[in-house]
């Protein structure tokens, strides 16, 4: 009984991150570029969600919010799924290897993946601008992962201290 209590929970929260996730997109991002760029909330959770649980659960809601946020852009919607769940899958696999239990570990590991998604993300699909104008898509992918970390790191903080803060309130 204690164990389905547990699955739903982890269930619900994953739920609510799909929506949150879908809701920053439309709503927040758009208004809070940096650069021509946005903060890309569904790789910031899925990355989290990477450092919280298993790897399939990680490949599922890696793909499941690309899907969703992918449907906003047709043009990225197979990529942006296929590599959410891969660098989910990836940290997950790290996490399970080395202890990234500390907040600060845990915000390098998500840097890290930050920049190696913004990569292969313009690289599949940009490719051509890629070959043509290389250092446009260079100040572009630093740009976007700047953009990211930031909120990424906030977010980070946010979940990690929740508990504080709902006292504070």
């Amino acid at each position: 009984m204690l164990l389905s209590m547990m699955n739903k929970n982890i269930t619900i929260k994953l739920i609510f991150g799909a929506i949150f996730t879908l809701f920053y997109q439309i709503i927040i991002a758009p208004r809070t570029s940096f650069a021509n760029t946005n903060a890309d909330m569904a790789l910031i959770l899925t990355i989290w969600v990477a450092l919280t649980c298993n790897p399939k659960t990680v490949v599922i809601f890696g793909f499941a919010v690309g899907l969703l946020v992918g449907a906003l852009t047709p043009i990225e919607l197979g990529w942006a799924s296929l590599l959410l769940a891969i660098i989910g899958y990836l940290v997950c696999i790290i996490k399970n290897k080395i202890v990234i239990d500390p907040l600060p570990s845990k915000i390098a590991t998500l840097i890290c993946s930050i920049f190696v998604y913004n990569f292969f993300y313009q690289l599949f699909t940009n490719f051509d601008l890629f070959i043509i104008n290389f250092s446009y898509m260079i100040t572009t992918i630093l740009f976007a992962s700047i953009n990211t970390a930031i909120a990424g790191i906030i977010v980070f903080i946010i979940i990690r201290y929740r508990h504080i803060l709902r006292k504070l309130i």
